[in-house]
Formats: structure tokens, sequence, C-alpha cells
């Protein structure tokens, strides 16, 4: 007999987290084949930055396998890049917000000990 699932909000806030994530991981990738990178050297900012977006978005996929730890990374690095910005953009907040998203997917499927 198959077992119904222990949270079902735990499931959809799960695949609300992991939806958003590929969204968010397939946008950037199509402005970075769309873009390119430029013949002129990188500045220091330009490297401290992108190596954030990068770390922002391994913590993405490393949610898909630790939603903990993964999430953590996602929300720490994703703030921390838009702290280090300094340019304000709204769909900037959805990379945090994915790891808010993971993280409450792991709360809600924490099994509680008796």
């Amino acid at each position: 007999m198959i077992e119904p699932p222990k949270n079902p909000a735990g499931i959809v806030v799960r695949w609300l987290a992991r939806a958003l994530s590929v969204l968010i991981i397939l946008i950037f990738a199509m402005f970075a084949i769309g873009e390119g990178f430029g013949p002129g050297p990188m500045g220091t900012f330009d490297i401290i930055i992108f190596i954030l977006l990068l770390l922002s978005l391994a913590g993405i996929v490393y949610s898909f396998f630790n939603e903990k730890f993964g999430g953590l990374g996602t929300l720490v690095f994703g703030i921390l890049f838009i702290i280090v910005a300094r340019q304000f953009n709204f769909y900037f907040l959805f990379i945090p917000f994915s790891g808010i998203l993971f993280l409450v997917s792991w709360l809600l499927s924490k099994e509680k000990k008796n």
C-alpha cells in the first residue's frame, strides 16, 4: 500500500523552490550566452560580483541535493551579491527568495521526534 506524504505543504514548497530555481538558472544562462564576455579586462569589482553570483547559483544547484545547506548558501551569497553590487534590481531578490523556500521546505519536511 502506498503511504501518503507526511507533509503535503512541504512537498508543495519544495517543488515551488525547485521550479523557481530552474527558472533562475535558465535566465542567467540565457543572459550569459546572449551577452558573452567582452574583449576588455574585468576589474576586481566585476570579478567579485561574478564570483558571488556563481556561488549563489551553485547554492541553488546544491539545494536540490541538500535543502538545508544549499538553501542557506543560496540565501547568504544571494544577499551578499545584492549588497556588494550596490544596485537594487527587483529580479535579483528571487535568488535569496529561492534559498528561503528551500529552507522552509527543509523545516517542513523534518520529521518530528517523539
